[in-house]
């Protein structure tokens, strides 16, 4: 008995470590945003109540939670299934859930051409499949907030603080 709770606790650890590395090569690490970066890309995006935004790597909701206070119906994706618990977590005691949303899952598979909003704070590998993924999927005037790495060929209809605002 105590071998199989072993080998389960070791196939726990191993999965764990697969979904941070695919994490790691297919977006970033997680590195959470500070209160000012988030209100600065709130301010840029000129969040409406009632549209629907989505957070792609969201790691522990702040953004989700963000925009959802604002009152966004607001969306994200986060492979790390420990973060996704925390989000959750967030979004219930802030009372929040009829409008933050967080999904355990990979966002690449997912189709986007609903959102009226887009954040992404991904490592700078990952910007150009995803730059070329949201000019196939957003839908006309979308609003694109990314941190820290810019698009390789989109040009930002705005830079504050490294944040570059994009408009499809």
């Amino acid at each position: 008995m105590i071998i199989i709770v072993q080998l389960l606790l070791i196939l726990i650890l191993i999965a764990i470590i697969g979904i941070l590395l695919y994490a790691m090569v297919r977006g970033a690490p997680y590195a959470p945003l500070g209160k000012q970066k988030i209100e600065t890309m709130l301010k840029l995006l000129n969040v409406k109540s009632g549209e629907k935004a989505v957070d792609l790597g969201s790691g522990d909701g702040r953004i989700v939670v963000g925009m959802a206070k604002k009152g966004a119906i607001a969306h994200g994706y986060e492979i790390n299934p420990l973060l996704v618990l925390i989000a959750k977590w967030k979004i219930k005691k802030l009372g929040l859930q009829n409008n933050a949303h967080i999904y355990w899952g990979d966002f690449w598979g997912k189709n986007l051409s609903s959102f009226d909003i887009v954040t992404v704070y991904l490592a700078p590998h990952s910007m150009k499949p995803v730059e070329e993924k949201l000019r196939r999927e957003l839908k006309s005037n979308a609003r694109v907030a990314v941190n820290y790495s810019p698009f390789p060929t989109w040009k930002p209809k705005k830079t504050l603080e490294k944040i570059y605002l994009y408009q499809q």
